[in-house]
């Protein structure tokens, strides 16, 4: 094998190394925008039900906090619209 035939190896070897590099990174940024949007949802949602939790105990304080957040139609109403309501009791 001939020095250029090398050289030209060396170099295509560098630069899809170069370009592997550069694409991970990108794959990178875009799984933490992802997973940010994601956290994001994830807290507003727990804010939405920890806010509506708290109201309907509040509202009926003579029932346990558990059986107060079970009864109330508002936390109902909102668990079956976003999906919810195999996961919370």
């Amino acid at each position: 094998m001939s020095v250029r035939a090398r050289y030209l190896i060396v170099i295509i070897a560098l630069i899809l190394l170069i370009v592997t590099t550069l694409a991970s990174f990108q794959c990178s940024r875009l799984l933490q925008a992802q997973l940010t949007a994601k956290s994001a949802v994830g807290n507003m949602i727990a804010i939405n039900v920890f806010s509506l939790a708290q109201e309907a105990i509040n509202n009926n304080p003579q029932k346990s906090a558990q059986a107060a957040i079970k009864d109330d139609p508002q936390v109902k109403v909102w668990l079956d619209a976003s999906g919810r309501n195999q996961k919370f009791s």
